[in-house]
């Protein structure tokens, strides 16, 4: 078998019922290193160090890690560009690795291309716009969009389909709530929702019956829309059938319906309000304000229709990639010491539950006055979570030293001159033109923020205009306090991410609440043979788990709804190092997950290989030289993060590595035993990982405060909401379907 075979294969390990695991350190995932792909510039320094850091911090399988050459050394791509050299290379390699189930996030480390120039979609757009007797204003769609945006709306890039770049192209966007209900569906389907709709009116109980058999056949398509659930419980309520709207307003309930009072003055279900089982389900009902759609954990599986819930029929929804970029080193952003130090504060504000307090700054600057009529929502959110908010009447609050996450509105600024401090894990956001136009000298950027110590931040490629939906919604900041990632935090609150730039760790969670649990039966670092068996228990103060899934080597192989015991014939895999992890998911709409992870030697054969270096401390300039002996197999092969770096034929090979293919920081290597002779049921033998560091100058801090001007920066247009657009509704073109 060769080497790339085996890198990507995972036997087929069967599972039956069993039990017992020991004394496994917990790590806390937001998100899952092992649902992250991380992209690395494999031409770029700077890109291999922060990698290695980040792989480390994250402990993301080497399975997850891609690495790409060739790419420009600019800000600035094509289209073309960018889906031939970044987004195919990606998507292919996923799909290669069979990684496809598994991967919701797609993270770029630094030192790539940041805006990407799309100027012949906004051309299709605006004459199927004008076609459709719709013309809008091309002025508010300038022809940039970002890096992450573009891989956001992946399914879309590869379509050649140009409707994400309209101010409603994100499903995933926590709109206003009464959408949950008006348009659930597209074309066929939502006409035939919006007929039964209009039946529901009728007093006649045979229109009634027809309309719930409508909802019914829609809700066993789509169980995890809760539009249909709750339509259908309203049906029941109108026909005087208490048990079974009960039933139906319990599962609207658990899919997103979360709004009690809402539901407790509904007219429908005046003839079951005083059942005493209906009225035990009501209460069971979340309770929040009518205002906006739940706040939701992501998985890429989810196909959001156009209401934000999940649709499940064919073509009934999108799917998306969440995606940032995890620092920006060139040009005006990051020095190479203040983005590593921003990712190790990052990682640690896991689950921290900081305290402290959210700022929201207004002045006259329409800059400000865009997001300003959204401030008290966001502010009455967060103080129902628990968490204190301050409308600021300046350009950034002064001398606050617990700052959770501040909204701002400004040009230029200088965080340090403020004297407020980030807490950990805060999130630091401004509405400018070109807070992430990074090669333009004009405006202070989105890594300013960062520099200082927020978790996340962004900032538009192109001047973007005054417009709400650009840029993030103030709930952001309610979002996160909820417990969701931060890349799942700044796509829920904004509608139209096309052009922008989102900068920092996308699996940071400091607010998540994660599973907790147990496993016995095997210890990390032991030698296994045939039969393995594992049995997961909760503990006692764990929020409800809804699942477990099983990942070998970095790859999903099994997942369980209840299920807490898992059995693994390890003879049908390769003699060697293994590394199995067991992920635990909530069972509740933020999907928060937590996971241990479990490194093993397979022994049934007697196969092994092992690999020493002189040195685990080397300088970047260094040659590093690997020794590896084997047992077993023809050559042997050196690897690192999933990529061969040299082989050689022989059962006993030092290999002599430059320092600079691998980066400076943590770095893990292992030997692979393969047989280059036709032998198909042989499967390589990997050794015990090693784990060295490489060192090198790190280049240190820059001046981002007011960078100085080249030229006199575009004015941000003094408009308080966006240019009018006869139909901003309309569907065009088509959004793709799953």
């Amino acid at each position: 078998m060769s080497f790339i075979k085996y890198i990507w294969r995972i036997s087929v390990l069967v599972f039956i019922a069993g039990s017992c695991i020991n004394n496994l350190a917990t790590f806390a995932v937001a998100g899952g290193p092992e649902n992250a792909v991380v992209v690395i510039n494999g031409d770029s320094p700077s890109s291999k160090m922060i990698a290695n850091h980040y792989v480390a911090l994250r402990s993301i399988p080497p399975t997850n890690l891609i690495y790409l050459n060739g790419i420009p050394g600019k800000e600035s791509i094509t289209l073309d560009q960018f889906r031939d050299l970044i987004l195919l290379p990606i998507l292919r390699t996923i799909k290669e690795r069979g990684l496809e189930p598994q991967i919701d996030y797609i993270i770029y480390s630094s030192d790539f291309p940041t805006a990407i120039k799309n100027g012949d979609h906004l051309k299709r757009l605006t004459e199927e716009a004008e076609a459709f007797a719709a013309p809008m204003n091309r002025k508010i769609f300038l022809p940039v969009a970002s890096i992450n945006s573009l891989t956001y709306f992946s399914q879309a890039v590869i379509e050649d389909n140009p409707y994400y770049m309209t101010l409603q192209s994100n499903n995933y966007y926590r709109q206003q709530a009464s959408m949950i209900l008006e348009r659930p569906f597209r074309r066929e389907l939502q006409i035939g929702y919006q007929r039964a709709v209009v039946a529901m009116d009728s007093d006649d109980d045979a229109v009634l019956q027809k309309a719930l058999n409508t909802f019914l056949v829609l809700a066993k398509a789509n169980p995890r829309q809760a539009a249909v659930a709750y339509r259908a419980a309203q049906c029941f309520g109108k026909l005087g059938k208490a048990s079974e709207a009960a039933t139906w307003l319990g599962r609207a309930g658990k899919i997103g319906w979360h709004y009690r009072s809402e539901a407790k003055k509904d007219p429908a279900f005046e003839k079951v309000k005083q059942d005493l089982l209906f009225q035990a389900m009501l209460e069971r009902i979340p309770d929040e304000p009518f205002e906006f759609v739940p706040t939701m954990g992501f998985r890429r599986g989810l196909s959001l229709g156009p209401n934000g819930m999940v649709n499940h029929v064919k073509g009934q929804g999108n799917r998306h990639f969440l995606s940032t970029v995890l620092a920006v080193t060139r040009n005006y952003g990051n020095s190479e010491q203040d983005a590593l130090s921003q990712l190790k504060r990052t990682v640690a504000a896991d689950g921290t539950d900081p305290k402290g307090t959210f700022y929201f700054t207004t002045t006259k600057d329409v800059r400000t006055r865009t997001r300003k009529p959204n401030f008290d929502v966001a502010i009455d959110a967060l103080e129902r979570l628990g968490y204190p908010s301050r409308v600021v009447p300046a350009n950034l609050p002064v001398n606050a030293k617990d700052v959770l996450g501040a909204t701002i509105g400004s040009p230029n600024f200088g965080w340090l001159a403020s004297g407020s401090r980030f807490v950990p894990g805060a999130l630091g956001d401004n509405l400018t033109s070109f807070g992430g136009r990074m090669e333009y000298q004009g405006q202070t950027k989105l890594t300013e923020f960062l520099a200082h110590g927020a978790a996340g931040a962004s900032g538009t490629v192109i001047e973007p205009y005054a417009i709400q939906a650009k840029f993030p919604h103030p709930m952001i900041h309610a979002h996160y306090a909820k417990g969701c990632t931060l890349a799942e935090a700044f796509y829920q609150s904004v509608h139209g991410p096309m052009q922008l730039l989102i900068v920092g760790d996308a699996l940071c969670r400091p607010f998540g609440q994660m599973p907790d649990f147990g496993v016995t039966g095997v210890t990390p670092d032991s030698e296994v043979s045939k039969t393995v068996k594992f049995e997961v228990t909760p503990s006692e103060t764990s929020i409800p788990i809804g699942g477990y899934q099983l990942f070998v080597d970095g790859k999903r192989v099994h997942g369980q709804a209840g299920n807490k015991s898992m059995v693994i014939d390890t003879s049908s895999m390769a003699d060697g190092h293994h590394e199995f992890r067991i992920v635990a998911t909530a069972n509740n709409l933020l999907l928060s997950t937590a996971g241990v992870v479990i490194p093993v030697r397979v022994n049934n054969q007697g196969h092994q290989v092992t690999l020493t270096t002189e040195s685990k401390r080397n300088l970047i300039t260094d040659t590093i030289s690997f020794t590896a002996k084997s047992n077993v197999g023809s050559s042997i092969a050196l690897v690192h993060n999933g990529r061969m770096l040299a082989q050689g034929d022989g059962r006993e090979m030092t290999f002599a590595i430059e320092a600079t293919l691998l980066g400076r920081g943590p770095v893990t290597v292992e030997a692979i035993a393969v047989d280059d002779a036709a032998n198909a049921d042989f499967q390589p033998v990997a050794s015990v990982p090693l784990t060295l560091t490489v060192t090198g100058p790190v280049a240190k801090r820059k001046k981002y405060e007011n960078p100085p001007k080249k030229k006199k920066p575009v004015v941000i247009a003094p408009r308080t909401k966006p240019p009018a657009v006869a139909n901003p509704n309309i569907q065009l073109p088509v959004p793709p379907g799953r």
